[in-house]
């Protein structure tokens, strides 16, 4: 990763050093004398080995075959890192402190100095990861019977509006919304329903569209949500399945159809994401296929099974705005090994990095984070989060 991504990656070098030890530029003056640059240039070269090194050899471990790993320092099953954003560069990350006996805790928002040691940003009411709006800039969560918001920039909170006592978690936000899963303690199914918060006039209704319970979010755009929703509803002693893929759009509260699963309890959609008007998507739990849903918001989506070239053991998807990444775990070599790979409009695999020692255990456990030109991904209940550079 070049050196000022990296520096900023890790949160804790300002812009200032960042020249310093990115560039060196002399002034041509004519009273400036030999000895005074070569000063300069040493001054330089101790400022780079004094940053560079620490945080090559203490914090950011490099892996051999490309990309970095930051060691968070946790991993443990009562303070687990559940969820990893990128904010303006920067990689956060939450861990929860949760009491398994009652389903109850707290969590905190961290960043990584260049050492590897956690430097604590936020602490939360709530175990349940915050979920983080990039066009308005803030984190949302709840705290009691109220969606509340924090502004990681200025470590303010607010009160956004009372959602009411059923209130659990925030699910997912969109530009404008933020969907909310409610509980009902002591009956069944405990989970009843969702609520949609408009973000404009910070006002809560019920999402008729949505069935009710948790979803799969598996990508958002704008004001609309892809949900993989996977239910069993009961009626009249019989057993009634619904699994598809769904076009949630937050403004009208409806939604489209845009594929159905047959009616089964294994082979659920693990992962999914938007390039261009394509969906992408994985079916399986462990030996994935990669489909891709053409054209999915015509209101005649294709279907297409196989693509690329590589269409076996990928285990989690991401986008940029011009191709696909997808973390393989490679059969060969290393059981744990996790191989990241661009995938091109024209179906060609790219090979740019690899994950030696992911420790890739669990199906689904693995998330990719894309933002600012950087890849950051994570196991679940795993101490690393493993980084490297996009071209």
């Amino acid at each position: 990763m070049k050196s000022e991504k990296m520096f900023r990656a890790i949160g804790q070098i300002g812009d200032d050093k960042i020249v310093e030890a990115d560039t060196y530029t002399t002034e041509k003056k004519i009273t400036k004398t030999i000895w005074f640059r070569l000063g300069a240039l040493a001054a330089c070269l101790i400022l780079v080995i004094a940053v560079v090194i620490p945080m090559t050899q203490k914090g950011i471990r490099e892996n051999a075959d490309g990309g970095s790993r930051i060691p968070t320092g946790g991993g443990s099953a009562e303070a687990s890192v559940t969820k990893v954003f990128i904010i303006d560069g920067i990689i956060w990350f939450f861990r929860d402190y949760r009491d398994y006996r009652d389903y109850s805790g707290t969590g905190t928002l961290f960043t990584v100095d260049s050492e590897g040691n956690e430097i604590e940003r936020h602490a939360f009411p709530t175990y349940i990861a915050p979920e983080y709006c990039k066009s308005r800039g803030l984190f949302y969560y709840i705290n009691g019977d109220t969606l509340c918001s924090y502004n990681p920039r200025g470590d303010i909170v607010a009160n956004v509006c009372v959602t009411g006592d059923t209130s659990y978690f925030v699910q997912t936000v969109t530009d404008n919304y933020v969907v909310i899963t409610n509980v009902v303690e002591g009956d069944f199914p405990a989970f009843k329903h969702n609520t949609v918060v408009n973000l404009t006039t910070n006002e809560a209704h019920v999402a008729y569209g949505l069935g009710w319970g948790t979803h799969s979010i598996l990508d958002t755009y704008g004001d609309r949500i892809i949900i993989w929703e996977d239910q069993v509803v009961i009626r009249e002693d019989q057993e009634d399945y619904y699994r598809s893929i769904n076009l949630y759009d937050c403004a009208t509260d409806s939604f489209v159809e845009l594929y159905k699963k047959e009616p089964t309890y294994t082979d659920g959609i693990s992962s999914g994401c938007i390039l261009g008007n394509s969906f992408y998507f994985l079916e399986g739990l462990s030996n994935n296929v990669l489909k891709v849903i053409e054209s999915f918001d015509s209101g005649v989506p294709m279907i297409q099974s196989q693509v690329g070239e590589m269409n076996r053991n990928i285990v989690d998807v991401a986008s940029t705005d011009d191709y696909l990444i997808c973390a393989v775990r490679e059969r060969s070599g290393k059981p744990s090994q996790i191989s990241f790979y661009f995938l091109y409009p024209d179906g060609k695999f790219e090979h740019f990095a690899t994950w030696e020692d992911a420790r890739y255990i669990v199906p689904t456990s693995l998330r990719m984070v894309v933002a600012d030109g950087i890849l950051a991904a994570y196991i679940l209940t795993q101490d690393d989060i493993f980084i490297c550079e996009l071209k």
